[in-house]
């Protein structure tokens, strides 16, 4: 999935759950994002990435798009709902063994510092619960603890962009 389907998705399912979502008392939004939007930069100008091409960079980028749009929803959403994204550490879902041999065979060396599917979900599980963010909102966390996303995730000119596009390319 590139950067502008994965956008344009999380944008029309959070649109078509927010009524059940605020009949809650305390509705909680969670994305996954990675620690691999540090250092990416969203291509305006090239959101398909129809020019320089790499897997991986996709993927950054894609995962700085799920931290902006974080940022993004929880600045527009009512007071009682808290809207935050999280890194779940390197998880053992298979990720990336579809990319070829090499990528499949360097994820097999990986696996040791891999982490099981159980133990990448407690930060999930954690925004979703715990009292201890019951109030709050626009957040990066790993490892259960609020961390600074990237500068570039941080700069509102940027969310703003991409949630406008989002907005344009759904007819939102």
């Amino acid at each position: 999935m590139d950067l502008v389907q994965e956008s344009l998705i999380k944008l029309l399912l959070t649109h078509q759950l927010m009524d059940l979502l605020n009949q809650s008392p305390s509705p909680r939004i969670i994305n996954v994002s990675s620690s691999a939007h540090y250092g990416r930069e969203i291509t305006f100008d090239d959101l398909n990435r129809n020019e320089n091409y790499s897997g991986f960079r996709v993927y950054g980028e894609t995962k700085l798009a799920n931290v902006m749009f974080t940022y993004s929803l929880a600045r527009k959403v009512k007071s009682t709902m808290t809207v935050n994204a999280l890194h779940p550490g390197f998880v053992a879902t298979g990720f990336a063994s579809n990319n070829g041999f090499l990528y499949k065979i360097g994820m097999i060396l990986m696996r040791p510092l891999q982490m099981s599917t159980k133990k990448g979900a407690k930060t999930q599980i954690y925004l979703a619960s715990s009292p201890k963010v019951d109030n709050t909102t626009g957040k990066f966390f790993i490892k259960k603890k609020e961390r600074s996303s990237s500068r570039y995730s941080n700069e509102k000119e940027h969310q703003k962009r991409l949630w406008d596009i989002s907005e344009e390319l759904t007819n939102l």
